[in-house]
Formats: C-alpha cells, structure tokens, sequence
C-alpha cells in the first residue's frame, strides 16, 4: 500500500469525506505550481485544501466550513500518508494569511486573523530554495505529536493543552523515566512556544 505522492493523497482526501458521509465524485484539474515540494512549506496541506475546496464546491455546495476541511486533510496523511499531521498547516492554508490558532478545542478550534503586512514594517517573507526536502522524514516528523500526547497521557490527559508547565516540571524525573529526554523538551517547548 502506497503513503508517499499524489495518488495517495488523493486517495486519503476522498476517503476523508467519505469517512464523515459527505458526497464525492469526479473531477477534471490541471494544478501546477511553483511551491517547492517537500521543502516544509505546506505544500501537501495546500494540495489538500485545493482538492478539498474543489470537492466542496462541485459536491456540497461551497457549504462545508474550514475546519472540516482541514479535517479532511489531516485524515489523509494521517492515514494514507503515514504523517502524523495536525491541522495547523491545513488550516493555515485554507484560511490564509496570519492567523493565531487555538486548538483547546480541537473540535473547535478558535481561529482569528491578524492584520499585519511585512511591507508596512519593512520586510519580506522570502522562502530559499536549499536544495533539500523533508519528504524521508515523515517519521521524525511524526515522533514531535507522538511524544508530546506521550507527555499529556502520563497525566491522563489527550494533549499538552490540557497540562500546566507546573506539572511538567514538578514531575520532570519520572516523566523522563516514563517518555524520554526528547519527549519532555518537546513538551518543554510547546509551553515556550505558545
């Protein structure tokens, strides 16, 4: 069974809206583009949205919302594509821009945009083309979520979201027994970060 490329993508994608009983069908689409494949800018996630968009506005109508279709996504490479995604990247792409995204309700997620362009303060977003993609690291990608729920189950909790730095850090020594070193900087930085 095949998890790499556009065939199981596509695969993932109409079996995603099948998954949660929404209609699909066929489609003819010429999609070209200048994003660098596996270069970690989304360019899956962007794919995903355009399909998803695409199915949406032939099948239902433009009706369904970003967060299903973000869902949809995240079940492809998830389960077709053997990337243990999140939605950030889904979601970022279908809604654009810049945004903060809360995911305490990942059902849920509160999703606002941010008013900002690079040119009013005197920047530009530039992307380097390094030569070097991420497409065989699907694995250490996937380790990141997997050791941080590894951290949030040890307080029988789903994610990190649900635990306090305090509780990381009042029992760093049997959590580091328990998931690892890497497993609690990781979750060290979720709390850094966010």
């Amino acid at each position: 069974n095949e998890t790499t490329g556009t065939l199981a993508l596509l695969k993932g994608l109409l079996a995603g809206f099948r998954e949660q009983g929404l209609a699909v069908g066929g489609f003819n689409a010429y999609v070209a583009t200048d994003v660098i494949s596996a270069a970690g800018v989304s360019s899956s996630a962007s794919f995903e949205m355009l399909i998803c968009c695409i199915v949406n506005t032939f099948y239902h109508e433009g009706a369904l919302d970003v967060v299903t279709l973000a869902k949809i996504g995240k079940y492809a490479e998830n389960q077709y594509w053997n990337k243990q995604s999140g939605l950030l990247d889904q979601l970022s792409c279908a809604v654009g821009g810049i945004l903060t995204i809360d995911f305490a309700n990942i059902d849920a997620p509160s999703i606002e945009k941010v008013e900002f362009s690079f040119d009013a303060v005197g920047y530009a977003l530039v992307i380097v083309n390094t030569g070097k993609g991420h497409a065989d690291l699907s694995a250490e990608y996937s380790s990141i979520p997997m050791e941080m729920k590894a951290v949030a189950a040890y307080f029988g909790c789903e994610t990190l979201s649900e635990v306090s730095l305090d509780q990381v850090r009042d029992n760093v020594g049997t959590l580091r027994e328990a998931v690892g070193d890497r497993a609690v900087l990781r979750a060290f930085h979720f709390f850094t970060e966010n």
